[in-house]
């Protein structure tokens, strides 16, 4: 069985320009490998149950491109004055039921552990997991306009790691499941004056050609330690 969904872009706009806009997995400056045809959407989600090579019982690999928030402050007061509320909240009320809420939650995650721990790793099912979610990348200009920090949030991958479940007890591996998790690419700089995000086929230009850039500075740094072997 295979399903594939696809988000193709979303977006956020106000009375002062765009707020938030969705980028595309084309312009995505970190690899990322979307489902077929998905190169130019916001969000790629792909499921395969028993592939072919029998190497897990599901597969799932979800790729999300990054989008560009521009912070207004004057559009974000009218936001929070739509939003807000003439009555008083009870909070101790909204506490109780929160916390009702949460033990019975601890209750299942209980009931769920224990359930996990009386099966063996031969009837766990095996999932492999690829996921990589780029984090939002922000404008926040000054008042007066002169002065623009771009901050990138980064990007977060997670990737199912099988070998580690070789050092784990049977009762461990029965339990959980190993993954690998990363963030990098997290930068903050300042620019001087206005600053508007480019659209989403300047970006994937500006990628391409940095791949194209990269390529033979990667290939020639190969060659370099070949020959420093030899």
């Amino acid at each position: 069985m295979r399903c594939c969904a696809c988000c193709l872009q979303f977006g956020v706009t106000s009375s002062h320009g765009p707020l938030v806009s969705s980028g595309s997995l084309a312009a995505a400056a970190h690899s990322i490998r979307p489902a077929a045809g998905a190169a130019n959407h916001a969000m790629s989600l792909r499921l395969l149950r028993n592939p072919q090579d029998g190497s897990c019982d599901l597969l799932v690999q979800l790729a999300v491109a990054p989008s560009y928030v521009t912070y207004n402050n004057a559009a974000l007061a009218e936001v929070a004055g739509f939003f807000r509320t003439e009555e008083a909240l009870e909070l101790s009320r909204l506490q109780a039921q929160a916390a009702a809420r949460t033990d019975k939650l601890r209750h299942m995650a209980q009931l769920q552990l224990r359930a996990l721990s009386q099966r063996s790793t031969a009837s766990k099912p095996r999932m492999r997991l690829a996921m990589t979610l780029h984090a939002p990348k922000v404008a926040v200009p000054d008042a007066s306009g002169s002065i623009t920090l771009i901050a990138d949030l980064g990007c977060f991958t997670v990737r199912s790691n099988p070998p580690a479940s070789k050092s784990m007890s049977a009762e461990e591996a029965a339990l959980y499941e190993p993954f690998v998790a990363k963030v990098d690419h997290v930068s903050a700089y300042l620019l001087d004056g206005n600053f508007a995000w480019p659209s989403n086929e300047e970006l994937a230009a500006a990628a391409t050609a940095a791949a194209e850039t990269a390529e033979p500075a990667a290939a020639a740094s190969e060659a370099f330690v070949e020959a420093q072997q030899q």
